[in-house]
């Protein structure tokens, strides 16, 4: 079960590792994600508005050395609320691949549904 925490939440992602980035807004105002990794540099952002939801264009960045990356989910640069999972695939020890999953809510109706986030990764490319 998730709880509920104020942007950002901290995820690792294995450095070398190509991470695939997918973003829908839900909501009328102006929803953005942040990704910056553990020197403030920021690798991936998107920004939109829409409902029904709205999918934003993939994107993609290779993780670093450290792999250590803060998530920020915002609302006309205030910082909204994220329900968040994780869930590996794993095969005898090797985790073949990754998913981060936040969800998240921009005022007070308590709806999660404003914003959707995903990050996935894995173990071999090509």
């Amino acid at each position: 079960m998730s709880i509920p925490q104020k942007s950002p939440v901290r995820i690792t992602i294995p450095a070398g590792k190509t991470a695939i980035v997918n973003f829908a807004t839900n909501s009328s105002a102006k929803e953005s994600f942040r990704i910056t990794d553990s020197n403030g540099k920021e690798v991936c952002s998107g920004a939109g508005t829409g409902t029904g939801p709205k999918v934003q264009p993939s994107q993609t960045f290779v993780a670093e050395a450290g792999g250590i990356y803060k998530v920020s989910i915002d609302s006309y640069d205030t910082p909204n609320m994220i329900l968040d999972s994780n869930s590996s695939m794993v095969s005898n020890g090797i985790v073949y691949a990754q998913s981060y999953l936040f969800i998240s809510e921009d005022a007070s109706d308590n709806d999660y549904n404003d914003t959707f986030l995903n990050i996935s990764w894995f173990q071999n490319n090509g």
